[in-house]
């Protein structure tokens, strides 16, 4: 037989060495500060080298990406993403 075990309430205190333990790690007074911006607060596949920008831009037949700088590849290359997700998406609607 199963006994009934509760898990304990997320809005429960750390306990006093998990508070000492944070406060050694983190510094005294540790918090964090906002985003201010939606979505996740780090890139999930880490940086992004301009060769590899510069190949999903040839793959999405950016124009001028020959010329552009690694952070203009960025942005070209999720217009274009952006962009060719919507058609897709219009597409799939039947649109």
């Amino acid at each position: 037989m199963r006994e009934n075990r509760t898990m304990p309430g997320t809005d429960a205190r750390p306990s006093k060495k998990a508070q000492r333990t944070r406060s050694k790690e983190h510094g005294e007074g540790a918090h964090s500060e906002p985003k201010g911006h939606k979505g996740p607060s780090t890139s999930r596949r880490g940086p992004t080298t301009k060769a590899h920008l510069y190949d999903l831009a040839k793959r999405f037949d950016v124009p001028g990406r020959s010329s552009m700088t690694k952070e203009e590849l960025v942005d070209a290359v999720a217009r274009a993403h952006q962009s060719r997700t919507r058609a897709a998406s219009r597409y799939s609607a039947g649109f």
